[in-house]
């Protein structure tokens, strides 16, 4: 479990540069094992340990997983790796991390304090979806997905279960994080991401089954659970791995967030509205102040901007975009949808809450843009692609899925998935790495079929 450690002057250290020098001098001197007074009992290989003095994160570190005792003052040792000693220590909210020497990070809130840390872990890049199992889930009588490291495009007409998808991969992902706690928690995130009928996770079985098995693979291991009618706060975990890998995940719902900021993250707490758990992650997500160092993503942040003709900034918690011809700021309510989810993603990339790290989930990105825009959103998510990002798109735009053909290179890591119905209203999915081997690509029919329309009328 991922731990905050207190340096103090008990320790012998009277400032940030004491801490510093303890890890450049010191710690290399040991094997880069570092001792403590007492035992760190719950912390396992991989595991994040944050160094804090004076209530900032001074250093951050993973664990080894190895361990030695020694009959001296601070006798339990903990060799480190990945060490990164920031530049200049980094204030987070203390409150949330009530303890003596050693807090064990447990909740989102904690977690979510500690992303203002910039670390990159060495594992966190093992953690790619592979493949989805499901039996008797909603739509899904018996269907097995493979997925590309890549860009994955789900394509089919509205009702065909695209954006059920999305968001039981995002929910696997999101509970996947939660260090040891699954069983539990994947039925509270699957009542606020699907708000199922009295929020009772038994509804979420196909009609007319009694029971619904569903398995994850995510490359460094699998997961399998199955829930049943009765199941009310645990779910069956058939194989379960020792140790969950943090991964970053990212859903972008089809309603854009940027015009209803203010206020949202109080409001979504306090009251039911009509928007589900992804809207809330999404807006945690862009109250993240902004990187420091933005190095990496200035240069299609730039063509972002372009497109704005400004930049968005968040003032007061609403958000804005600010011209760049004038500097005049127009509120974001005031902002065409279309430049809003553009001006979102804009913003994700500056502040990291979209990394080289994360996995997206974008349902229907071509929604509420012009063909332009579209070919823009386009460009991004193979420049993400490029990057490292693993990316789920839940689409019914032939025009985004043919600009993404006709970008693609022979390198880009693509699959699609097609959504229809066979003759007897069962639920079939095709998938193919090549855009025309598609069995039921219902959006080409129709424009063929237009197509076939507009000519008989020019006749």
């Amino acid at each position: 479990m991922d731990a905050l450690i207190r340096f103090t002057n008990k320790g012998g250290f009277d400032n940030y540069k004491d801490v510093r020098n303890y890890f450049v001098v010191k710690l290399p001197k040991q094997n880069n094992y570092f001792y403590s007074s007492s035992k760190i009992n719950q912390i396992q290989k991989d595991d994040i340990l944050y160094f804090s003095f004076s209530g900032k994160i001074v250093v951050v570190a993973q664990f080894t997983g190895e361990y030695k005792k020694k009959n001296i003052g601070f006798p339990y040792g903990y060799q480190l790796k990945n060490i990164q000693i920031l530049n200049e220590p980094i204030g987070i909210n203390n409150a949330l991390f009530k303890g003596r020497s050693v807090t064990y990070i447990q909740r989102d809130e904690q977690r979510e304090e500690l992303k203002k840390i910039p670390y990159i872990v060495e594992n966190i890049e093992e953690i790619i979806i592979k493949s989805l199992n499901m039996e008797n889930f909603l739509l899904f009588n018996r269907n097995k997905l493979r997925f590309s490291k890549g860009i994955n495009v789900f394509i089919g007409e509205n009702s065909t279960g695209k954006s059920q998808i999305l968001k039981l991969l995002y929910s696997l992902l999101k509970v996947n994080n939660q260090d040891n706690r699954f069983s539990e928690s994947i039925v509270q995130e699957f009542k606020d991401v699907f708000r199922p009928t009295d929020k009772e996770i038994g509804t979420l079985i196909t009609f007319g089954e009694s029971k619904s098995y569903i398995n994850i693979d995510l490359s460094s291991y699998t997961i399998d659970f199955n829930f049943t009618k009765k199941s009310r706060y645990e779910v069956n975990i058939e194989n379960i791995p020792q140790k969950f890998y943090y991964k970053e995940a990212l859903f972008i719902p089809a309603k854009e967030i940027l015009s209803h900021f203010k206020g949202f993250i109080s409001t979504y707490n306090r009251r039911e509205i009509a928007f589900d758990k992804t809207t809330y992650d999404l807006a945690f997500e862009l109250d993240l102040p902004l990187l420091r160092d933005q190095s990496l993503i200035n240069q299609k942040n730039s063509e972002l901007e372009e497109i704005l003709q400004g930049e968005i900034v968040q003032l007061n918690g609403e958000f804005y975009l600010r011209r760049f011809k004038d500097k005049e700021l127009i509120v974001g309510s005031m902002m065409a949808e279309g430049l809003r989810k553009i001006g979102t993603i804009s913003y994700l990339l500056k502040n990291g809450g979209l990394n080289r790290d994360s996995i997206l989930f974008w349902d229907e990105p071509e929604s509420t843009l012009n063909p332009r825009l579209i070919k823009d959103i386009a460009k991004l998510f193979l420049y993400l692609e490029e990057l490292g990002v693993q990316i789920f798109i839940a689409t019914h735009s032939l025009f985004l899925v043919n600009e993404i053909e006709i970008l693609r290179e022979k390198e880009n890591k693509i699959e699609y998935f097609s959504f229809g119905f066979d003759k007897e209203e069962a639920l079939r999915v095709s998938q193919s790495s090549k855009l025309e081997e598609l069995k039921d690509l219902v959006l080409l029919d129709e424009e063929i079929a237009q197509g076939d329309r507009f000519m008989s009328r020019r006749r």
